[in-house]
């Protein structure tokens, strides 16, 4: 998931027509597999990094296949903007219960902060 972003800069600064074949191979594969593995600690905790390049992937290849998987990703990643937004987390998450759950892992947390932002442009909930 993090490479998508460095890929997709990649592909802004060189034009390089590998990278959409390459994200839209991934994006299929991603499809195939969530219903019979479905997201679960490092990935649903940073769930909105594939939010954020297929949207960029959308915006360029106008791919509306994209929008219902960007949909599943976001009912299986963690729900960041209800944890950190009433700051509940210790609640949710107890720091006992850290190994197998990313979702105390500050990193995480930090990448968590977008998502609501980054799932606001396509479902306008604000």
């Amino acid at each position: 998931m993090v490479m998508l972003k460095v890929l997709a800069a990649y592909y802004e600064a060189a034009g390089d027509e590998r990278v959409l074949a390459l994200m839209a191979a991934y994006f299929n594969y991603i499809r195939q597999m969530l219903d019979t593995q479905p997201l679960h600690t490092w990935a649903a905790a940073r769930a909105a990094d594939n939010l954020l390049v297929i949207h960029w992937l959308y915006n360029l290849k106008d791919d509306a296949s994209l929008l219902p998987l960007a949909r599943q990703l976001q009912q299986q990643g963690m729900d960041w903007p209800a944890l950190q937004g009433r700051y509940e987390i210790e609640k949710a998450l107890p720091f006992k219960q850290y190994r197998g759950n990313m979702g105390t892992h500050v990193v995480n947390n930090a990448q968590g902060i977008k998502t609501g932002a980054v799932w606001f442009v396509q479902s306008g909930d604000a």
